[in-house]
């Protein structure tokens, strides 16, 4: 299966901004290793969008690996 189209609604744009900050107002280091773990979660999601659970109605959650932080997506298998 070839990537997915991902795009990231404002909310959610918002919450990844607000989360960035925390980290790195705590230490540099975390915010590059969330923003990582971040980047490759939503690249695993591209390529495997029907993997994760649906969680709620026709949403799906992927945990990120190394944060305590869920991404809930949607898959519109019509528009890919």
């Amino acid at each position: 299966m070839k990537k997915t189209k991902v795009v990231i609604t404002e909310n959610a744009d918002f919450d990844l901004t607000q989360i960035a900050d925390w980290y790195n107002e705590r230490n540099k280091k975390l915010i590059r290793l969330f923003l990582s773990d971040f980047k490759e979660k939503v690249k695993y999601i591209s390529e495997n969008p029907l993997v994760c659970e649906i969680r709620y109605e026709n949403f799906r959650i992927a945990y990120l690996k190394k944060f305590p932080f869920g991404i809930h997506y949607f898959y519109n298998e019509e528009k890919k």
